[in-house]
C-alpha cells in the first residue's frame, strides 16, 4: 500500500484543522486542494488575472515542497460556486479558468 503524507510550504497558509489538507502525496502522486487567491481571513484580488497568479504560485510552492515541478503537473480542475461568484461580482470571462485544464503552465 501507497505512503500517504501532508505537504506544507510556509507560503502557503494551513486551513484549520479537521477540514482538509492543502498537499496530500500518496506514493508518487500528489494532489492539491482547496486553492483560492486569498489568504485565510482575507478576501482575494476581484481581478481575475491577479487571482490565477496567486492560485499557481501555491500550486508552485506546494508542489515544489512535495520534490516536484510544475512541468509535473499532469492534470487540474477547477471549480467554483457560480452563485456566490455572481453575488460577489467575481464572474470569469467565458472559458476562462473554468472545466478542465489539461495541462498547467508555470506562473
Amino acid at each position: 500500500m501507497p505512503t500517504k503524507r501532508s505537504v506544507h510550504a510556509p507560503q502557503v497558509a494551513e486551513p484549520p484543522p479537521q477540514t482538509w489538507s492543502n498537499c496530500v502525496v500518496l506514493g508518487d502522486q500528489v494532489f492539491i486542494a482547496g486553492m483560492t487567491a486569498a489568504s485565510i481571513g482575507e478576501v482575494g484580488s476581484p481581478d481575475m488575472y491577479e487571482q490565477a497568479k496567486a492560485v499557481f504560485n501555491k500550486i508552485k510552492y506546494l508542489i515544489e515542497a512535495a520534490g516536484g515541478e510544475m512541468n509535473d503537473i499532469v492534470k487540474g480542475q477547477h471549480l467554483r460556486d457560480r452563485h456566490r461568484s455572481a453575488r460577489r461580482g467575481l464572474e470569469s470571462p467565458s472559458g476562462v479558468l473554468q472545466g478542465r485544464l489539461s495541462c498547467l503552465d508555470a506562473c
